[in-house]
């Protein structure tokens, strides 16, 4: 396990090198070097998942897809270490790691918000389970709160808008009073009042 993920951390410093591929290296994938080295942090994960080396390896795995820029997948993986791992030294990068990418996964106030919800849900739990780091941390921490809270509040001003132009009234004063009444911070809730 140790030898293998080795080489798969080692795949992943040389891809970040170089994107041509090594057709004359016969220690290495001749294409694709990246998505060979998370292939095998995924086969660590599953062949030994309560090895030594299994949060390790779900870490740098988390960290190759957001290399990759796939903020989903990273975030599902960041977000397993974190349940599966409770144990593990890594706890507190994955929290953060899984909260940058939902952030960033959130396409915005016409799509799904379930990245937007679990990003608050997360944000709590780092707040609640991390009090030293999260000190350290505060500045961010309070940037990304305030992002959260905007965008939902943006998002729910946006649904009342939806059903006002419908003439669903009622529905939309419901989304309009929730905007007023939760976010009383964001400019929304003066927009409403």
């Amino acid at each position: 396990e140790q030898r293998r993920y080795a080489i798969a951390v080692y795949w992943l410093q040389v891809s970040e090198n170089s994107k041509v591929p090594s057709l004359t290296d016969p220690k290495r994938p001749k294409t694709n070097l990246a998505g060979e080295a998370r292939r095998v942090l995924h086969r660590i994960r599953i062949d030994d998942p309560t090895g030594k080396l299994a949060d390790d390896a779900t870490l740098a795995l988390g960290k190759a897809f957001m290399q990759a820029k796939r903020h989903y997948e990273a975030a599902d993986t960041f977000e397993d270490l974190r349940r599966n791992y409770p144990g593990s030294k890594h706890q507190f990068d994955a929290h953060m790691l899984e909260l940058e990418c939902r952030l960033i996964g959130y396409q915005g106030k016409s799509y799904d918000d379930t990245p937007l919800r679990k990003a608050d849900d997360l944000m709590k739990q780092i707040v609640r389970q991390f009090p030293k780091q999260s000190e350290a941390q505060i500045e961010y921490l309070e940037k990304q709160a305030s992002l959260i809270q905007n965008q939902i509040a943006e998002r729910d001003y946006s649904m009342g808008q939806y059903f006002e132009n419908r003439g669903e009234n009622l529905a939309a004063k419901i989304y309009y009073e929730k905007v007023a009444n939760q976010f009383r911070d964001t400019k929304l809730a003066e927009t409403v009042q």
